[in-house]
């Protein structure tokens, strides 16, 4: 019996090793691919009086996130004791599209649109057959980064054998930066400003093997929250012109601030 409970001890070491010498960059890129998430959030329902003043908003295509998610293993090492052995993996991550399952411009556009319902005095409107200003948002960048620690470890003696693993996620960087131009129906520029969100997050840690899908929905849920803060001044901003129809006049005022960087 001892002899079997020794070759189990053995045999669950040797896995480990294998197992932890396969934990690669590349291989945490593809699990973190192949789990993207939603960037949904709740909306804060505010209804505002609507003035008869339409704005059309176009959304360009820059946003700086990569296509891929990139790892970079920055080190690993094995504690290797009596009854007791501990690799250890440390990682930077910068997360790509693939970590998301919506396209950030369409989510920002179609959650401002949605948003201005509500919360916006002017009709924003994506129906370039109608309106009275043109509003052209650009998202300059999305920059977000991840140290990850994995730790896979073996407790085990020719007795009884056990594993686990954690994996800490700690945020460096979330922030992101919009610039916004509104133009009057002859394309006068009456207004660019831009809008920079930075987030402050907490780590986290997960207890479980396959961890991809909680790196990447918290790497959503993060992205997310930006854009509606981003929304959230974007609207604002509008709401302190004091703008008239295009048969009165064009524009009358501006907000009082017009940087957020």
């Amino acid at each position: 019996m001892r002899a079997k409970n020794y070759y189990c001890y053995l045999g669950l070491v040797i896995s480990l090793f294998l197992f932890s010498s396969c934990r690669t960059s590349s291989s945490f890129q593809k699990g973190i691919s192949a789990h993207p998430n939603s960037m949904e959030y709740l909306m804060d329902k505010k209804p505002v009086e609507k003035q008869d003043i339409s704005l059309f908003v176009s959304m360009g295509k820059e946003n700086g996130l990569r296509d891929i998610t990139k790892v970079n293993k920055t080190s690993f090492y094995i504690l290797p004791l009596l009854v007791y052995y501990e690799a250890v993996g440390k990682y930077d991550v910068n997360p790509g599209l693939d970590c998301l399952q919506e396209d950030p411009n369409i989510f920002f556009l179609n959650k401002l649109l949605e948003q201005g319902e509500t919360d916006c005095k002017y009709r924003l409107t994506n129906n370039l057959k109608s309106f009275d200003y043109k509003l052209d948002l650009t998202i300059d960048t999305i920059e977000i980064q991840h140290y990850l620690k994995s730790v896979e470890g073996v407790v085990a003696n020719p007795f009884f054998a056990t594993n686990y693993w954690t994996t800490l996620v700690e945020p460096r960087i979330l922030r992101t930066r919009v610039t916004y131009a509104l133009f009057d129906k002859e394309n006068k520029l009456i207004i660019k400003n831009k809008i920079a969100v930075s987030r402050e997050m907490i780590n986290l840690k997960i207890h479980d093997f396959v961890f991809y899908y909680d790196i990447t929905t918290f790497t959503s849920e993060q992205i997310g929250l930006c854009i509606k803060e981003s929304i959230n001044q974007l609207i604002l901003e509008l709401n302190q012109l004091h703008l008239l129809p295009v048969s009165a006049s064009s524009f009358i005022d501006e907000p009082d601030k017009h940087s957020h960087d």
